[in-house]
């Protein structure tokens, strides 16, 4: 079966968000494609994981770009072993995203 059923569905995914702003003084970015849920689910998680990493810190560093959010830890040690624990544990699946897409973009301010 086809998800035509749902026409209701479909207009909802005319506002997907597929690209978020994770930190905007360093120009961190996250992009994802794939099944909706599970991009949207992934995109999230980065984002939880971003702000807690930050609110660690004191706001002095918050605007320097400082490790706290490099996108390398954040896909090493986060997001990496969030879809490898859904995938390997027990009654889970694989995560349903094609592709993601991790890094800082040529505007940030921050970016040498």
């Amino acid at each position: 079966p086809t998800s035509n059923g749902n026409s209701g569905g479909d207009d909802k995914n005319d506002d997907n968000n597929n690209i978020r702003i994770l930190h905007a003084p360093s120009g961190l970015l996250v992009a994802a494609t794939g099944f909706a849920p599970d991009a949207d689910h992934i995109l999230n998680v980065a984002a939880g994981r971003v702000l807690s990493r930050i609110s660690v810190y004191d706001s002095s560093m918050m605007g320097c770009g400082s490790k706290s959010v490099d996108p390398h830890r954040l896909v090493r040690e986060d997001l990496s072993a969030m879809m490898v624990d859904a995938a390997m544990s027990e009654g889970g699946r694989p995560v349903g995203v094609q592709l993601l897409v991790i890094g800082q973009s040529a505007l940030s301010s921050r970016r040498r």
